[in-house]
Order: C-alpha cells, then structure tokens, then sequence
C-alpha cells in the first residue's frame, strides 16, 4: 500500500453502534477493498453524535480533525468519498471544509453523494423495488427520508415520481423534516382501496434514532403508530441502505469516478478573481499572477469594451488583450427555475474550457465575496477564491479614517471605534466611490460642530458623501485643496510615509502598489505579532525594518519623523486593511501636528481572506445585504449603542474580530440579541496564511469548535446565514430587462 494515498469516508454518523456496525462499517470496508491502494480515514459531520460518543469515551473525527491527521501523517493524494444521500447541508460543509485544505496536498479528490444524477436516482429506485420482488397487489412500500430544508430535498419528491413512472405505484416516499410528508403518503394511499399492509423502511444509510424511535417506537406520533390509525398493518424492517450491497457498489463507483475525473492530467481550474475598486494599483500579485496566466477570462454578460472589471485589468496589464474571453449569459430573474437553467449552460460552457485542462478565471469587481456574480457559477463545482480589494476599503481610506487594530490575526486591545457596517449598494462605474472621483473640491468650507452633511471634525461641507476638506494633503496651484490628490497630476508635494496594508497573511495577497513600496522604503516599522515576516523580504537590504509590536506608539512616530527629516520614506506595514482595527489615526493625528503629509495604501482584510477561505459571499441576495464588522468589548469598551445584541438584531452577516478569547460570552449574546442557535457561523483561523483553518459550526457550537480545533486566538467570526449560501436570490444587476449606462435592456 502507498501510504502518501489516502481514502477518507464521510458519514453523518451514528450513536446506535449495532446499525454502524451493519452499514458505516460495511462501507468504509467495501471501499477500501475497492481502492487498496489507499489508507482508509474516517469522519463524521455531526457534531452532537460525536459528542455523545466522545462522552462514552469514543473518538471520531470531524472533516477537519481527519485533514489534519491525514497531514501528520504525510498522505499526499486524499479521495474523499462521503456516505450522504443528497448534495444537502452536511454534504455543504463537508465541501467546504474539504476545499480548506486543497492547497495542502499534491491531490485531493471528492465523490458525489448517493443521490447526484438522474442515473443514481433510477439505480436506487431499481435497487428498492429489487427488495421486494413478490409484493403483493394489498401490500405497499412506505420509505421514510429525513428531508431537509436545503434545495436537494426535491430529490424525495423525485425519487417517488420515479416509482411511479416505473409502474411501481405502490412505493411510497415521505420524510420527516421536509416534502413530501407523512400525510401527503397516507392520502395517495386512500387512492387504493386494496392497500392493508404497509411496509416501513427508513431510507436513510443508518437505521439508528429515525427509524427506531419516529418509524417503528411505541409513541402515539410513531409513522408505526400513525399508519395503524390510518386502517393498515404496519410492518417495520430496521434495515439501513448501508446494509445493501448494491449500494455500496454505488458508493464506489462514484469515489472511482471522482478519482479518474479529477485526477486527470488534463483536468482544468476556475478561479474567481477580484480586480480591486477600480484603481488597477489595488490588484493584488496573486490576482495578477492567476490573470497573466490563465488560458481564458470569463465576463457575465459583457464583451471586452462593456466589462469594467476587464478594463481595470487592461490598465495594469495591456497583455490582458491577448487573452481569450468567454462572455456567459446570467440574466437577472426572479424565475428561478430559468435562473437555475442560465446559471448551468453557463457552468456547462465554461467546464467545456475545463475539460481540455485550461485555467479559468472568472472577473469580478472589487472582492468575490461581496456582491459578486462568480458565486452563481461558483456553487456548480469546485472553484478557486482570490481575494480582491474591496472597494469598501478605498472609500474608507479616502477619508483618512481608522477603525482600531485591524486583525483577525490577533486579540490586541485599542482606543478606538469597533464597527464598520455597509448596506446594499454596489460600487459605481469602474468600482469609483463618487462622480467627484480625481477632482478638486471646494475649499474650505464651514467649520464647527458635525452635522447632517458636515464634514465632521474637519469641518467643510460634504460633497457626494465626502468632506470638501481633508487634512493637508496637498494643495493645486490655485491653492485649493485637493479632494482625491492621489488622482490629480502636479501641485502636490510627494507623501515620505506610507500608511500600507499588508493583506490578510498570504504574501502574495499585498497589492502592487504595496510591494512597490516595501521595495522603495528606507524604513519599515511592521506589526511583527500580526503581519507576516515573509513579507519583509521584498525590502532593500539597506532598509531599517522595526517591529512595532515591541514600541509604544511614541516611539513609532518619533522614527518615522527621524526618517523624514533625513529625507528618507517610510513604510508602516498594518495587519489586513489599516482602515479596520489599524490604530492608524492616532498616528496621522501626530504627523499632521507635525506638518508631514502621508497617504494610505489599501489591503486585503481579513474578513476578505475568511471569505476566500470559504468560499463566501457576505452579501446573498434575499439573505443579508449587509456586513457587520464589528468586535467584543475588551479592555477597550464598545458603545452600548453599537454592542453585539443590537447588531444581533438585524440579522446580517457579522464579522467578528478580536473575539476569540470569549466565545462563550459572545454566543450567548448573539442569541440574547435575536440569532437563533442553530444560526450558520464559522471561525477561521489565520485566514490565508498556510496553517489557515476553517471551522464551519452553529452560533451555539461556537466555543466548543474552538475547543476541538485548539483554536483559542488569531482568528475570525462569522455569523449569518449567509455562512450556509443557501436559498438566495438572483440578483438584478445583469437581467435582460435591466438597463445600465453600458448595456441596455434586451427585454
């Protein structure tokens, strides 16, 4: 056996050990006769069962835990093969989870669920009839699935019109979560006036609590109990799918399918990438890396000359023209069953450039996790995230603004304001933050006291949501100051410190304005708890590198004015984005006391980072359409108007930074605040850095994942449903009937 291959099987589980021992362990046995080449893993995806077991003093491994071990143990080529019968919630995560942990082997493949094809449901449905080839013209079949409200429950309702269409009208199919249902079963049966004897038979792969308790228990609501009422004799068969040979078999032909599929030396990517907000300096290295050398561009309804996010790229990299471009069809409905239609031709068109083994990278503006249309095609199979830069961030950053600490990669404390939240508008044309974008402004305005419409503690009037004044930026030669300087040529004295985002740990996640800097700065002063040391190796060897994390803030300030005053440029590297937990307006504060003129320079948050890791997009339609980031008071307090109940409340996507520490505390007030328990969250750890992990888990389960994942700092919350990217709506960007000032209606 080459120990480097591995075979990991995951099952929902069970506590009833004698239906494991008759289905799970059957299977895991079968596919490892099937694939002797591999060591076999195991995993399960229910938490409860594996706490209970743990409580009896077995230990079983979630998805993660498996991973993880698989790795210490140096598998290199992981096939994982799950036992579930639909492509459902715990199927999601264990995707999820298993996506993860891609970058860190030679291989890792995954097989479909029972349930997957139009073929599986016809193999299924002939394997059960098969069971009973002498039932008699009184007798019926009552299936019992357990339903789910995830999308795949339509597979039940399908899997019943099968028996029908086969002529086998008397199988019937129900669940106990979802449709069809008992009494929907019960009423088709009245319909056969000769039906007395009803056969029950969990379709489920364990017959465990379900079937011994809701199928066949003594209990008044027992489907046992509910068919006698009904006028039939029950008959219950406590026979797990798992026991079927058959369905083994089936098992593994998808876990060979998924192997010679995905281990083909052709086989190709689809990546999604994120250009940025507009400005092409803000692309990221690994944004342009996966664009330089893809094989083919993807642009949702736009041609080269329409696509902003095509053009922002053509600014960076004029070699993009060269570059091969598939325009799909996504057109914007409420319908969703021609919704669900577009969205396949056009995972169809692009998985035939897959097949013939090209690159794929799939433009989005600002980052795929936040209004992107890559997630539409994303969801039909396995896709890279890259991060982007949000076009959020570079609004911030125009004004100067700090928002604390920024981490996510630490739990330190700060003097500052812990919220950022934005609701449901996307960027405008070229991702830019107003029509008043490279211009100047009026200057300077009124001063006093912040009002509606005032520019707050630098005075003047805002002008499309912005002050008229910032502080000493620079100044045109008519001597008004310069509302976005970085866009207007001349007239402005070059910035020596730079204010520079070093993204959310991945290195090749800085922007190339960034690394440009880092490679010009005469000195760096790092956050060397927080930022990633391999980044300092893009500096000059002549360069001064200081680690912050060992300097109060006065000591900061006081070597980079040293630098200034020699004439020399500073680089102070932040964590993230220095806009969110950066502590960065304290400093500004004293270098405009100062009179030394200073710029900033976007990063890669790590809420941006977890998105990636997760494949997540914050900002679902019909789901949430707004982002909370936000923080648990420690030694620095919140305000009680912006504490975790409030946001609670409304029911969005939160991020969660600085938190790790208390996860007890901030479960409970997620649930005092309106989220109910069993609300989708995830902790990722160190996102993009290469002992990343990710934990997807319940607001409940929230502390005692951490717990079984050693987590116990430099992490990130998240909170929504958001977190589960199920049952959204299209959105309406690109619908035919939909005009914008680049494309007009075509309905």
């Amino acid at each position: 056996m080459e120990q480097n291959k591995a075979l990991l099987v995951v099952s929902f589980g069970t506590s009833h050990h004698d239906t494991r021992e008759k289905t799970i362990d059957q299977i895991e046995a079968y596919l490892g006769q099937s694939f002797p080449d591999r060591k076999v893993y195991r995993a399960w995806t229910s938490g409860m069962i594996i706490q209970k077991l743990r409580r009896e003093g077995i230990e079983t491994d979630t998805v993660p835990d498996a991973l993880e071990r698989m790795l210490r143990d140096r598998i290199t080529d992981v096939l994982i093969q799950p036992t579930h019968l639909l492509n459902g919630i715990e199927n999601d995560q264990m995707l999820r989870q298993a996506e993860a942990y891609r970058s860190r082997f030679q291989n890792l493949r995954i097989g479909a669920p029972l349930l997957t094809s139009d073929r599986d449901l016809q193999r299924v449905a002939e394997i059960l009839t098969a069971q009973f080839p002498n039932l008699g013209e009184e007798e019926a079949v009552l299936l019992m699935g357990h339903g789910t409200e995830h999308d795949a429950n339509a597979v039940y309702a399908a899997l019943d019109y099968r028996f029908k269409d086969m002529g086998r009208d008397r199988f019937y199919m129900a669940t106990v979560e979802g449709y069809p249902a008992l009494e929907q079963a019960l009423r088709q049966m009245k319909a056969n006036q000769r039906l007395q004897k009803v056969y029950l038979v969990p379709f489920m792969i364990v017959a465990g609590d379900h079937a011994k308790h809701d199928m066949a228990g003594p209990k008044p609501d027992s489907w046992k109990r509910m068919v006698a009422d009904a006028g039939y004799e029950p008959c219950c068969l406590l026979r797990g799918l798992g026991e079927l040979p058959e369905v083994r078999q089936l098992l593994a032909e998808h876990a060979g399918q998924a192997e010679a599929r995905q281990s083909a030396p052709f086989r190709g990517k689809l990546t999604g990438v994120g250009v940025g907000p507009g400005d092409p300096e803000l692309l990221t290295y690994k944004a342009m890396k996966h664009i330089q050398n893809c094989d083919l561009l993807v642009l949702p309804d736009s041609d080269r000359g329409n696509c902003v996010a095509y053009q922002i790229v053509e600014k960076a990299w004029a070699g993009v023209r060269n570059k091969p471009v598939l325009q799909v069809a996504m057109p914007m409905t409420h319908d969703k069953a021609r919704m669900a239609e577009s969205h396949l031709a056009a995972a169809r068109a692009v998985e035939r450039h897959l097949d013939q083994g090209k690159q794929v990278v799939f433009l989005t503006l600002g980052d795929p996790s936040v209004y992107s249309t890559y997630f539409y095609l994303h969801r039909h199979y396995s896709g890279r995230l890259r991060s982007g830069d949000g076009t959020r961030r570079a609004l911030f950053l125009r004004g100067g603004g700090s928002i604390g600490p920024e981490s996510g990669h630490g739990d330190g404390d700060d003097p500052h304001h812990p919220l950022l939240a934005w609701r449901g508008a996307g960027p405008g044309p070229a991702g830019c933050e107003g029509a008043d974008e490279g211009r100047f402004a009026d200057g300077p305005g009124e001063t006093g006291a912040a009002g509606p419409g005032d520019g707050g503690r630098y005075g003047g009037k805002l002008r499309h949501g912005w002050p008229a004044v910032l502080p000493e930026h620079g100044r045109d030669p008519g001597g008004r100051r310069v509302l976005f300087p970085a866009a207007c040529p001349g007239g402005r004295r070059r910035a020596m410190i730079h204010f520079v985002g070093a993204g959310s740990g991945a290195v090749d996640l800085i922007t190339v304005r960034g690394q440009r800097l880092l490679s010009q700065a005469d000195l760096i002063v790092y956050a060397g708890s927080l930022v990633n040391p391999a980044l300092l190796e893009y500096a000059r060897p002549d360069c001064r590198i200081l680690d912050s994390a060992r300097m109060t803030l006065e000591e900061v300030v006081a070597a980079m004015l040293e630098a200034e005053r020699d004439g020399k440029t500073t680089v102070r590297l932040h964590t993230g984005d220095p806009s969110i937990y950066g502590a960065i307006r304290e400093q500004m504060d004293r270098l405009d006391a100062a009179g030394v003129s200073y710029d900033v320079c976007p990063g890669v948050s790590a809420f941006c980072g977890a998105a990636a890791a997760l494949h997540l997009e914050y900002t679902l339609p019909g789901v949430s359409q707004s982002l909370v980031i936000t923080r648990m008071a420690g030694r620095t307090p919140v305000p009680e108007a912006e504490s975790i109940e409030s946001f609670a409340a409304h029911k969005a996507s939160m991020a969660i930074f600085l938190s790790t520490g208390m996860l007890e505390e901030l479960s409970r007030r997620l649930v005092a605040g309106g989220y109910d328990p069993d609300t989708p969250a995830a902790i990722v750890y160190k996102a993009t850095w290469p002992d990343e992990k990710v934990c997807v888990c319940t607001v409940q389960t929230l502390a005692q994942t951490a717990r079984e994942h050693g987590i116990t700092k430099t992490a990130l919350i998240l909170v929504g449903r958001a977190v589960a990217h199920q049952e959204y709506n299209r959105s309406e960007l690109y619908h035919p009937a939909f005009s914008t000032e680049f494309r007009k209606a075509k309905l």
